[in-house]
């Protein structure tokens, strides 16, 4: 594992704090339901897993139930990814739904059900253009405001589902995870911690991780995370582990994720 910031020490638990099920709109037909996910997980060296199904917390809730009735040794997360006005974000320890699609108050929300707000895959855009994702002036109107609600718990400097995207594009168009590391190393004292997942959409749930030490909601609170990148080795080996048990089709139903498996399917094992 590569640290993308901050400093990996051993003993740290691991955590993917961006993860859909098939309950996810842009899953369904494709993606793992949420007990295939936790039985997943439980193959992985992961200790917490965020579900963060678009606008939904019930796949969430799911896996939670799943995880704790079979004992599994994986913490959830229930979590949701929220479509605003401006481009994502997503709420980690949520605990209903949230209604509102103006950034604003989608954030007032989310604090006010005691949850944490987390920037995903910052700067990226639709093969359109068209905003995805918040952009620096998306960013710089929370980063700027003075109301004690208004703020980010923590943000993205890694996205594994940004970098599939500009991978499968050969390369083309802004690699928007270095932009989002330069951003944080500029503005990091207002954009909470530092944080790196897959958005697994599918069957790559644990290419990117964040560490940390004790209570994870507290590590993100007081900006106490490690952001790791994974080798290429490393990502195929998870790659193998769900394709063996759920077959290559799970996940790949797009063209770009077909070509994300073309991608994985010709890289060496070393």
């Amino acid at each position: 594992m590569k640290e993308v910031f901050g400093k990996y020490e051993e003993g740290m638990k691991l955590a993917d704090l961006h993860v859909h099920t098939n309950l996810s709109p842009d899953s369904r037909g494709g993606g793992l339901d949420p007990e295939e996910l936790v039985d997943l997980i439980s193959e992985t060296d992961l200790n917490v897993v965020a579900v963060t199904d678009h606008h939904i917390v019930f796949g969430a809730e799911i896996a939670k139930e799943y995880a704790a009735k079979n004992k599994k040794p994986i913490e959830i997360v229930t979590g949701i990814e929220i479509s605003t006005d401006k481009g994502h974000i997503v709420g980690l320890y949520v605990r209903e739904p949230i209604g509102s699609v103006r950034l604003e108050q989608a954030i007032y929300d989310i604090h006010r059900q005691g949850g944490l707000v987390i920037v995903p895959h910052p700067f990226l855009r639709t093969a359109g253009n068209r905003p995805l994702s918040l952009s620096e002036e998306a960013l710089n109107s929370v980063t700027c405001d003075d109301s004690w609600e208004l703020y980010f718990d923590g943000f993205e400097v890694y996205s594994q589902g940004a970098q599939d995207i500009f991978d499968a594009r050969g390369g083309s168009g802004d690699d928007t995870n270095r932009l989002s590391l330069e951003y944080y190393l500029q503005h990091k004292e207002k954009l909470g911690a530092a944080i790196s997942s897959s958005d697994s959409h599918g069957i790559t749930v644990g290419r990117a991780k964040t560490a940390y030490h004790g209570n994870l909601g507290k590590a993100i609170e007081e900006s106490k995370t490690v952001a790791l990148e994974l080798s290429l080795a490393e990502q195929g080996a998870i790659y193998d582990t769900a394709t063996t048990r759920f077959g290559t089709g799970r996940g790949t139903q797009s063209k770009m994720k077909g070509r994300l498996r073309a991608f994985f399917e010709n890289q060496p094992n070393a």
